[in-house]
């Protein structure tokens, strides 16, 4: 840690610390000391949050902020978010319910966090993403629901962390997409993947992988993935399959 005082940082804080000094919501005070071990204050308090909040997307229709130094957060459903520019992270959070949010021609420089939303009442993915940009994607529901996610045209997405049970379809060209989505929850979670998929990597244990449909180029089920299983369904084709651990293959 960076501050004059960092020795008496709890040790249990200390990497959670350095994750939110990094991301610009602390910074401590102008003698370089952050006095950890001091009560904060309601002031304090209310600078994290607007930093880490950084700017609130609330109510539904189209919204283009431009470029944005910080965070985007969208907390409501039936939002549009275009022609944006994002310095910080982009967190989709569990206020817009069902979904129905769609980012088209968005850059973000940090992470899409993707923690609310999930299977649309009708029929639809409750988050699409078109022209979207970004080196990592979190896919965690704090609501445990089904999340269904769409990614289409030049959309490019370095890592798709998957934390929850979800649906994902990328339906972009060769080149671009979920370059690689890593599923590395909770124990028993259900991924159905349709579409052109690059590469996919199981680390959850008791897990159940389904390919709906599609191309996936390389499926890698981790030697973490005790008791998983691989349902390759369909009209689905999988070109590459490592099995690091026993794996029941079906479909």
């Amino acid at each position: 840690l960076d501050f004059a005082d960092g020795r008496s940082f709890s040790s249990w804080s200390r990497s959670i610390m350095r994750a939110v000094a990094e991301s610009g919501i602390i910074s401590g005070y102008p003698d370089g000391t952050f006095r950890p071990q001091n009560n904060i204050s309601r002031g304090e308090a209310a600078a994290m949050l607007v930093k880490a909040i950084g700017q609130p997307v609330s109510t539904g229709g189209v919204h283009s902020l431009g470029s944005v130094y910080g965070n985007v957060t969208v907390n409501t459903s039936g939002v549009t978010l275009r022609d944006t520019t994002i310095a910080g992270d982009l967190y989709l959070t569990g206020g817009i319910g069902l979904g129905d949010v769609l980012l088209e021609n968005v850059s973000v420089l940090g992470r899409i966090i993707a923690s609310g939303g999930g299977e649309s009442s009708g029929g639809q993915n409750s988050v699409l993403l078109r022209n979207v940009s970004a080196s990592e994607m979190i896919v965690d529901s704090i609501g445990d629901h089904f999340v269904t996610i769409r990614t289409e045209g030049d959309t490019d997405i370095g890592t798709t962390s998957v934390r929850t049970s979800s649906y994902l379809e990328d339906v972009t060209p060769k080149g671009y997409g979920m370059h690689r989505i890593e599923i590395d929850g909770e124990s028993g979670m259900n991924v159905q993947l349709a579409g052109n998929i690059k590469e996919v990597v199981n680390k959850t244990p008791a897990s159940r992988l389904v390919l709906a449909q599609g191309v996936v180029g390389k499926v890698t089920v981790d030697e973490q993935a005790v008791g998983s299983a691989l349902v390759i369904d369909g009209s689905a084709r999988a070109e590459e399959v490592n099995l690091d651990v026993g794996t029941g293959v079906t479909g």
